[in-house]
């Protein structure tokens, strides 16, 4: 197993021996086969970019572990690939995000996260933790992306965002047992979760939670059974969506599509809402 260590270090500071701040770290990784990268940046505008590939004929995959911390513009894009023979990587990808969300970001938010894993297997982990201190006016924004594509299983999903203008993207195709958990604290939350699945069943919570004047949440789960577009058809099993939001003027919409003969087995939605001036909506096709 391969490791490497990359950290972003002031040079003024070791010259002279007074504190300053890193900016414009950069730093692009890529490994093939069961490998373990760590990305250390401090400062501003941190980019990193990892790129993991299954070795053949190899199952295991690498770690992922990125922690950025500064002042604005924290942005990592971490992708896993599997190789020709579709040799599923087990890769486990934990990103870290501490930006004070006082200044604008390059990219439009204080902290932005792309993670992209293919054809992910059990054992296989997409983390997102990202912090910011701003409050609603400010730049301070937290943006996450994790998609997990072709025969994805047993690819758990946690995303915690905290601070304000938090928005959560998530997607995965023609997948077994990938549960998302969504976590957002703050206003102006935004959270979109979407499960593309097969043969057993797929599970997502959404959490949101703010305190007035800071109001409206949004929060939308679609679960689509790839039986109505297979053939022969594979029908989905026993899919869960859960919106739990806390505060005032939220909505919330879940979407389910999918087939069960066993009662035990069918599509399961709750929208839970605390506070004044809600929409809620909740749609199950099958």
């Amino acid at each position: 197993m391969k490791n490497i260590l990359f950290a972003s270090v002031s040079a003024a500071a070791l010259l002279i021996g007074v504190p300053a701040m890193a900016h414009n770290n950069n730093s692009t990784i890529t490994q093939t086969g069961a490998n373990v990268a760590n990305v250390s940046q401090t400062g501003q505008n941190d980019t990193s970019s990892i790129n993991q590939a299954t070795e053949p004929g190899v199952s295991s995959g690498g770690t992922v572990n990125v922690t950025q911390t500064g002042p604005m513009g924290n942005t990592p894009t971490v992708t896993t690939v599997a190789d020709g023979n579709l040799e599923p990587p087990e890769n486990t990808v934990n990103v870290t995000q501490t930006d004070d969300g006082l200044t604008s970001a390059p990219a439009g938010a204080a902290n932005y996260s792309i993670v992209n894993q293919d054809n992910v297997n059990l054992g296989t982990e997409a983390t997102v933790n990202q912090n910011n201190n701003a409050s609603v006016g400010d730049f301070g924004q937290n943006y996450s992306q994790i998609t997990q594509g072709r025969n994805a299983s047993n690819g758990d999903v946690s995303v915690t965002q905290n601070g304000s203008g938090n928005t959560s993207y998530y997607s995965a195709g023609t997948s077994n047992n990938n549960d998302a958990f969504i976590n957002q604290q703050g206003g102006l939350n935004l959270s979109n979760v979407i499960q593309n699945f097969q043969g057993a069943g797929a599970l997502a919570i959404v959490e949101q939670s703010n305190t007035s004047p800071v109001t409206g949440n949004s929060a939308y789960i679609e679960q689509i059974s790839a039986g109505y577009s297979a053939n022969p058809a594979e029908f989905a099993l026993g899919a869960d969506a859960r919106i739990y939001q806390t505060g005032d003027s939220h909505s919330s919409s879940i979407s389910q599509t999918g087939y069960s003969d066993v009662p035990a087995e069918a599509n399961f939605a709750r929208n839970q809402q605390f506070g004044e001036n809600h929409g809620s909506s909740i749609s199950q096709s099958g």
